[in-house]
């Protein structure tokens, strides 16, 4: 799938154009790097890394998301085609049919393991209506759907800020707006999480500062150009996360998402590392494969098991590549072909 081109200098943003045949490829790349750490995470292939590594990944995509989001409903705008309704729509084309796949293969597994269905009814009823960040498992044995708690909060971010975003537009300084409400989300979490309120680690206004902060690249930024300092900020931008995520989990997001913006900034030119074309391919399946990593492992019994885990995580492969492949792509193009305006391709998110 195509990525949508950077806006041209004259429009409201700041991005460049095109940079030769480039289309952000390094995001995806990024998107790689991210998924990556969640899996690691989650199978316990790093020892004494569980959980803050998988929070720091999920905190890249909230950046990463905020970015791509906040690009497409701004260029929409300017172009003079903007629809809630259109990209609402892209949304649940983009992301509902591999969930709902997903569920109904985990469910059938569920069921033939012998287990009740009672057990996981009202999982997939919070995790189908992105609810589940308000309603958090224990991540134990019986939360299939545990994970979905990141799809909800951005799917909650998705809803409202196309409504603030204009707003934020038209006032004098839309960036000093969208930083207090960056500040405003990580008082929430410091405050919350040090008082011990259970599940807020997982809440909108909890995460929502990763998102602005993504959001925040495409209202202000200036142009960056492909260089050897361009390339090693997000060398060194990288090497910061993963000291990160030694710090505790309450804090951690926050250094990440901050240190994230600068490297999504640095990346946008393109960066070898994070263009290699593996590390791209697992970024195209990302979504897909943070999708089918967890149940898989739930249902194996190798959730923190370690190198054990390593065929439960092949499997994932197996499942997201499908996922992908077969279905989200085809149904995307689908889509895009019912679409008559022109420019109508939305970025991954």
């Amino acid at each position: 799938m195509k990525i949508a081109e950077p806006p041209t200098r004259d429009s409201a943003l700041t991005y460049p154009r095109r940079m030769g045949e480039r289309r952000w490829l390094a995001l995806d790349g990024l998107r790689g790097v991210a998924v990556l750490m969640v899996l690691v995470d989650h199978a316990g292939l790093i020892p004494g890394a569980h959980p803050v590594l998988g929070a720091a990944g999920v905190t890249i995509f909230f950046v990463l998301s905020g970015f791509l989001i906040t690009h497409v409903i701004v260029a929409a705008r300017d172009r003079g085609d903007w629809s809630m309704r259109r990209f609402l729509m892209a949304r649940v084309v983009r992301l509902l049919p591999a969930l709902l796949t997903m569920q109904l293969v985990v469910t059938v597994w569920w069921l033939l393991a012998g287990r009740p269905f009672a057990d996981i009814f009202w999982q997939i009823v919070s995790a189908t209506l992105y609810l589940e960040n308000m309603f958090p498992g224990d991540g134990g044995s019986t939360d299939l759907l545990a994970h979905t708690w990141s799809l909800a909060t951005e799917e909650q971010f998705y809803l409202l800020w196309p409504l603030a975003l204009p707003l934020a537009l038209r006032t004098r300084s839309p960036m000093l707006l969208i930083v207090t409400g960056v500040l405003a989300s990580m008082v929430a979490r410091l405050v919350l999480g040090f008082n011990g309120q259970d599940g807020t680690h997982v809440s909108l206004p909890a995460n929502a500062f990763a998102l602005l902060l993504g959001g925040l690249l495409v209202v202000e930024t200036a142009n960056v150009s492909r260089s050897r300092a361009q390339r090693a900020g997000v060398y060194v931008g990288l090497a910061l996360i993963c000291a990160l995520v030694t710090t505790p989990l309450i804090l951690a997001p926050i250094g990440v998402a901050l240190v994230a913006m600068f490297v999504v900034a640095f990346a946008l030119p393109g960066v070898p590392l994070l263009e290699l074309g593996w590390l791209r391919f697992v970024g195209r399946i990302s979504y897909a494969l943070y999708l089918w990593h967890w149940p898989v492992l739930v249902l194996t019994g190798h959730v923190l098991s370690g190198v054990s885990a390593l065929p439960a995580l092949a499997l994932s492969f197996v499942l997201a590549v499908a996922s992908t492949v077969w279905l989200e792509e085809p149904v995307r193009r689908r889509w895009r072909a019912r679409q008559t305006t022109p420019a109508k391709t939305l970025v991954r998110a």
